[in-house]
């Protein structure tokens, strides 16, 4: 299996107690690795490391 890398060029920074924004590029990544059925690894932030583990449940739900 390849490895998918990471080709979003901006990491969404938030404040603390902000709602999380995320760039196009970086909701592609993220389902790029659901897609391949990969875990992110330490190049994601936390922000899409809980957008992968929310898009993976709720699509699981779907099935």
């Amino acid at each position: 299996m390849q490895k998918i890398e990471r080709k979003a060029e901006h990491i969404a920074v938030r404040e603390n107690g902000k709602e999380a924004r995320f760039y196009f590029g970086q909701i592609k990544d993220v389902l790029e690795l659901i897609k391949a059925n990969q875990v992110p690894d330490g190049r994601f932030s936390d922000d899409e490391i809980s957008l992968w583990e929310e898009l993976k449940h709720t699509l699981s739900e779907i099935k």
